[in-house]
């Protein structure tokens, strides 16, 4: 009696019929890294350059030479104590045969100008800290660029009659008003009205005015503190805590996440007391 010996050979054709099922038949171009814009946004209305983070920012890139406009939005943010915004704007490579997607950036070798002077915060038109910034041109190596484009608002400056804090400081760092100015709830040793004149975060403990280091070096003693953009500040000394400090710089400009200053002044054996102030 002979035995019958099934076979099941492979579906050999099996992956070539899923991919020709791939292509419905309506193209797009070549997905490519987004575009990544991000930075700053202030209110400067009255000098008060307050780091908004509430709200939504919307920009439209408008092709200079016509066309679709492309509109990318985000919601503002608290970003390292530091920044506004990230903004991701979607990109495709052109493909012959094939449409680009809608509301996306069309990369290529020549490059495309766009005007991006539309930028939007809640309804206010938004400017840019660099002018020089407001046209722009991307071309096919601009895939995944990442650029800081600084921007300010002049919305009207509410302050919140509970306790006198401006409304959008409340709101960036709080979600809502009538924050009470004495609390610390980060509990870093400054309640909220220290730390919103010094321009830190009250809900952060590592975002504070503080020294980082006192350092004697060869030629004097360095120093190094938390600092904040926008912010002017006073170095002060004293041998003898008994009869007070004396200011060793003056007008010293915040430049974030800190501040570096030798003071070669110090000399001799010391002892050397520090202490930096916030100047108006």
């Amino acid at each position: 009696m002979k035995a019958t010996i099934l076979r099941i050979r492979p579906a050999r054709f099996l992956w070539p019929l899923l991919l020709l099922g791939v292509n419905s038949g309506h193209g797009q171009g070549i997905p490519e890294p987004s575009l990544v814009m991000y930075g700053r946004v202030l209110n400067v209305t009255s000098n008060a350059n307050l780091r908004l983070g509430y709200g939504t920012l919307s920009c439209t890139f408008q092709p200079a030479g016509g066309g679709s406009p492309v509109t990318a939005s985000t919601s503002l943010t608290n970003i390292n104590n530091q920044f506004s915004y990230i903004l991701r704007i979607p990109c495709e490579t052109p493909v012959a045969g094939f449409s680009l997607s809608t509301n996306t950036i069309e990369l290529t070798p020549a490059g495309i100008m766009f005007d991006r002077s539309q930028v939007q915060w809640n309804n206010n038109l938004v400017s840019f800290a660099q002018p020089s910034l407001t046209n722009t041109t991307f071309f096919s190596n601009d895939r995944g660029r990442i650029e800081r484009v600084d921007l300010t608002v002049s919305a009207p400056l509410v302050i919140d009659p509970v306790n006198s804090f401006p409304v959008d400081w409340e709101l960036s760092y709080f979600g809502h008003t009538g924050v009470d100015p004495f609390d610390d709830p980060d509990g870093d040793g400054m309640n909220n009205f220290a730390e919103y004149l010094a321009g830190t975060d009250p809900n952060d403990a590592s975002s504070v005015l503080r020294f980082t280091e006192i350092q004697p070096v060869q030629n004097g003693v360095r120093l190094k503190w938390l600092s904040v953009d926008n912010k002017a500040y006073a170095l002060q000394r004293s041998s003898n805590l008994a009869l007070g400090f004396a200011d060793v710089a003056t007008g010293i400009a915040g430049t974030s996440p800190f501040n570096s200053f030798l003071d070669s002044s110090a000399t001799g054996p010391g002892p050397f007391f520090y202490r930096v102030r916030l100047m108006p």
